[in-house]
């Protein structure tokens, strides 16, 4: 996309605001704001410049549910591959934004601690990224502690976590 190339570059300052007030404005179309966000997954500086704290609903539907997957503690390559790109996203919003982050999860979407609760397991090597997410939602909100200790009492078990001093489980 040729937008977007051109937003990587600070060689024009004012052609980049307009940049960034046609990708608001086509964000509005049905569809836009999905498509422009899933586009700027792997260019998180830009997508926080253009959308902020209200990519985090948009970025958290990408990642796929609990029903989407045979063994919610194995991922298919394409679900591994979309958390690994979705999640540091995740986690760059939610350090900068905190609170504010933390509030679009809690009000736009729907068990926003359940969708990244497979990806704790340390295989996925994402897991420091989805702790600085839950660290922002979890306590201010008791449904998705909730959601997430019913989570770890469920699948916990078969989360293996290779430490030192050998295997333990998550749960």
């Amino acid at each position: 996309m040729t937008i977007l190339s051109r937003l990587e570059s600070d060689e024009w300052p004012d052609l980049r605001k307009n940049l960034i007030v046609a990708l608001t404005n086509i964000a509005e179309l049905p569809d836009g704001f999905e498509k422009i966000t899933f586009q700027l997954i792997d260019k998180i500086q830009i997508l926080d410049e253009v959308f902020g704290a209200r990519a985090v609903k948009t970025l958290h539907g990408f990642l796929p549910k609990l029903t989407d997957y045979d063994h919610v503690t194995s991922f298919s390559k394409r679900a591994k591959s979309i958390g690994e790109a979705v999640i540091p996203a995740l986690a760059y919003l939610f350090k900068k934004y905190k609170e504010e982050a933390a509030q679009v999860a809690i009000d736009e979407t729907i068990n926003f601690s359940e969708k990244l609760a497979p990806y704790i397991n340390p295989e996925y090597e994402v897991q420091k990224e989805v702790f600085v997410c839950l660290a922002e939602i979890l306590p201010v909100n008791d449904f998705n502690c909730h959601i997430l200790q019913k989570f770890v009492l469920k699948y916990g078990s078969d989360m293996i976590i290779n430490r030192p001093d050998g295997q333990r489980t998550l749960k």
